[in-house]
């Protein structure tokens, strides 16, 4: 039986082949120049569904509006 990961694979050219792509392939990645991405505070506060950003805390115009966000009177519904 030839199969991955079988004995017979793994002593196989093919499979020596292989481990030196995968060799050269991280060499290669890992020369490459890394992109850094900061992120700014975050909060996890109720008032948002999603973690966000503190700008985001602008947007409450009332001490009401610092409950959940399924909770607040949404104008656009109609009840």
């Amino acid at each position: 039986m030839y199969g991955l990961g079988t004995r017979s694979y793994n002593r196989s050219t093919e499979a020596r082949q292989n481990k030196k792509a995968q060799k050269e392939a991280t060499v290669k990645y890992l020369k490459q120049p890394r992109r850094e991405v900061v992120v700014g505070p975050i909060c996890k506060c109720l008032s948002f569904n999603l973690p966000h950003g503190l700008e985001r805390h602008k947007e409450l115009r009332s001490e009401h509006d610092w409950s959940r966000q399924e909770s607040r009177y949404n104008p656009g519904w109609c009840y």
